[in-house]
C-alpha cells in the first residue's frame, strides 16, 4: 500500500483516508489542513449517550446519534461540548472527532 504523508497524516492512495485517524483528504482540505489527531477511538455506537453543550443537553438513543448531533453544532459550541456515554465515559471535542463508532 502506498501512503502520502502530510501534516502527520498517512493518506492511503486507494481509500484517500488517513490510516491513523481516519480523516479523509477531502475533510483535510475542508478543515484547513488540521494535523493528525492520532488513533481512532473505537467504541460501541449502540449505547445511549447525552450530548452536553452551551445550549443545554440532548439525550440520544445511541452514541452515534449524539456524535451526529455534535457535528451539527456551531464550531464554537463543538469545541466546548462533551458527550457522556451511559457507561460514564465522557468524550471531549478532540475525542469526539476521533470516535469510530461501530
Amino acid at each position: 500500500m502506498a501512503y502520502k504523508n502530510v501534516a502527520g497524516h498517512a493518506f492511503d492512495f486507494e481509500t484517500r483516508a488517513c490510516t491513523i485517524c481516519g480523516l479523509t483528504e477531502e475533510d483535510f482540505r475542508d478543515k484547513k489542513q488540521p494535523a493528525c489527531t492520532g488513533q481512532k477511538i473505537h467504541t460501541d455506537a449502540s449505547r445511549p449517550a447525552t450530548l452536553r453543550h452551551a445550549g443545554g443537553s440532548v439525550h440520544c438513543y445511541t452514541l452515534q446519534e449524539a456524535v451526529l448531533a455534535w457535528t451539527r453544532l456551531a464550531k464554537e459550541d463543538r469545541a466546548q461540548a462533551t458527550i457522556r456515554a451511559d457507561d460514564g465515559t465522557v468524550y471531549n471535542a478532540s475525542e469526539i472527532d476521533r470516535l469510530h463508532v461501530k
